[in-house]
This record gives structure tokens, C-alpha cells and sequence, in this order.
């Protein structure tokens, strides 16, 4: 055997073992070229779901939003409504208060003057000899009034404080304060307003039990009568409980007394 074709079967063999290792190659890059087909059609659809989930939950948030304004709409109107329905049961509560007082007033105009009379008749003369023991007026009519005040009968109290408001002096305002002790809701109430009217500050220290811890009818307008003296409001709501009553009625009565300090 020569020796060229001892080389050439050596170089014939490499030659095929390289066409081969090409062949695997191509097959193999081939092959890696379909995998990355695959996974990019794979990360195509999986984008294109994200891309439409996406849409989907932007759609709902948009529906969310405009339900929560819906909502918010709603809620606004609602408060609004309260509102007017609040202060249509104020005002309906304020005209049951002048009709009641006003029916009141009418059945005290026959008993007014019985007691008021210079005549000492009934048992309204041993009344007012008792009362008149004590420390009498210098006005002659407060005086009078006074003793009405002192009545058993709820509509005569009333009438007298109706009577006392008519009239501009201390002693009056003084007499009207007292009522607010009156055992009757209806002639504490009357008191308030008439104090109101008034702008008694010197009635302030007996109309704040009344605002702190009266019957809620009557805190209520004793509240408003505070607030129509000093002008300052109170942020005090009829359902507040005790507590929080005395938390701001306190923080109320350092606003007055600050106020009060910058007039001086």
C-alpha cells in the first residue's frame, strides 16, 4: 500500500466526521431556531392575553369609578335632603312649641288677672302673701308678674313670662331667668326664647345646666339661646352623649370667655 493512500483515507474519514459535526449543527440550530419560534408565538399570546386582561381591568376600574361617583352623587343628595328634612323638623317642632304656648297663653288670659288683681280672692291671695315675703322688686309690675310666676297653673307661668318680656328692664330679665327653673318643659322653653330675644348675657350661668343637661327639647333651645346671646356657635348636636356634651360645651365656654376678654 502506497503512502498516498495511507493519508488519504485518514483525511477522508476527517472529512466526514466534519460534513457530520456540520450537519448536527445545522440540525441543532435547526432545532433551536423552532424552540424560539415556539416560545415567541408563546410570549405573542401570552402578551396579547396580558394586553386584553389588562383592557379588561381598565374597563372595570372605569366602571368602578363612575359607580363610586354614582354613589358619592347619591350620598351627597341624601345629606342634602337630611338637611332640609332637618330643618323642616326644626321649624315644625319651633311652630308646635308657639302653638302650644299659644293655646297656653289663651287659657292663662282668664287666670292672669286673678292673680294680678289687687283683690285678695281665692286661694291665689294666700299665694302671693307668702311669696310677697320675700325679696319684692322694685318695679311694680315685674312685682307683679313675678307672683304670677310662682303660679301652680303651667299657663298662667307662661303668660306671665310673655307679660315679663314686654317689658325692658334688668329686674324683668332677672324674673325671666328664674323660669328657667320651672318645673314645666314648655315655660323653661319659653324662658329660653324670651332670653334670646333679650340677648341676656347675665342669664348665662343658669342656661348652661339647661344646655349641658336638660331634657333634649329643652337643651336644645337653651343651646340656641346661648349661641343668639354670644353669637358664637356651639358644634353641640342633641345626640351627643354627656361626655362629649361636657368636652364641648367646655371648649364653648373658653370661646366666650376669650371673646369676652378681647372686648374689654
Amino acid at each position: 500500500m502506497s503512502c498516498g493512500h495511507i493519508l488519504r483515507v485518514p483525511f477522508i474519514t476527517l472529512l466526514a466526521y466534519g460534513l457530520l459535526s456540520l450537519g448536527v449543527a445545522q440540525a441543532q440550530d435547526k432545532a433551536w431556531e423552532k424552540k424560539t419560534r415556539e416560545l415567541e408565538q408563546k410570549i405573542s399570546v401570552l402578551e396579547d392575553y396580558l394586553k386584553e386582561r389588562a383592557h379588561e381591568l381598565s374597563q372595570e376600574l372605569q366602571a368602578r369609578e363612575r359607580l363610586l361617583q354614582e354613589v358619592k352623587a347619591q350620598n351627597a343628595a341624601l345629606y342634602k335632603e337630611m338637611s332640609l328634612l332637618k330643618e323642616r323638623l326644626e321649624l315644625a317642632e319651633r311652630e308646635l312649641l308657639h302653638l302650644k304656648i299659644a293655646f297656653s297663653g289663651s287659657k292663662s288670659e282668664a287666670v292672669l288677672p286673678i292673680t294680678l288683681a289687687d283683690s285678695k280672692t281665692t286661694s291665689h291671695a294666700k299665694e302671693e302673701e307668702t311669696i310677697a315675703k320675700g325679696q319684692p322688686y322694685q318695679n311694680a309690675q315685674v312685682q307683679k308678674l313675678s307672683l304670677a310666676l310662682k303660679s301652680r297653673e303651667a299657663a298662667l307661668r307662661i303668660g306671665a313670662i310673655v307679660e315679663l318680656n314686654k317689658i325692658d328692664d334688668d329686674e324683668a330679665t332677672t324674673a325671666i331667668t328664674d323660669a328657667l327653673c320651672d318645673s314645666d318643659t314648655y315655660v323653661r322653653m319659653l324662658a329660653c326664647k324670651a332670653l334670646a330675644q333679650r340677648k341676656a348675657m347675665t342669664a348665662l350661668s343658669a342656661l348652661w345646666p339647661l344646655a349641658k343637661d336638660g331634657p333634649a327639647e329643652v337643651r336644645a333651645v337653651a343651646i340656641q339661646t346661648i349661641e343668639k346671646i354670644t353669637g358664637i356657635a356651639s358644634g353641640l348636636n342633641t345626640s351627643d352623649a354627656a361626655v362629649e356634651r361636657d368636652k364641648k360645651v367646655a371648649l364653648w365656654q373658653e370661646k366666650i370667655k376669650a371673646q369676652a376678654s378681647e372686648k374689654k
